[in-house]
């Protein structure tokens, strides 16, 4: 009560929470719709393009490659450079 015996109403006194919380919010929604998925996309391609290349290595120094159990042989190989 002493804001309001001072002449200050509670919504003046709450005015810049309010004002900074829309801010946080508008910030992490941009995060969400555009700078992550951007981001995840490019870490993806770099996974897929270094699992890929293990494995290619791996088959190009044994001829075989082991999933679990299961062994793969590998007569030759072909390289393809996909960009």
């Amino acid at each position: 009560m002493p804001a309001g015996a001072g002449g200050i109403s509670h919504f003046v006194l709450a005015l810049p929470a309010i004002v900074l919380g829309l801010v946080v919010a508008m910030i992490s929604l941009a995060f969400l719709c555009f700078i992550v998925p951007a981001f995840t996309l490019k870490v993806e391609k770099v996974i897929f393009s270094n699992l890929s290349q293990l494995i290619a290595n791996k088959i190009e120094k044994n001829h075989e490659i082991k999933f679990g159990d299961a062994t793969v042989y590998a007569q030759r190989q072909n390289r393809s450079r996909r960009t």
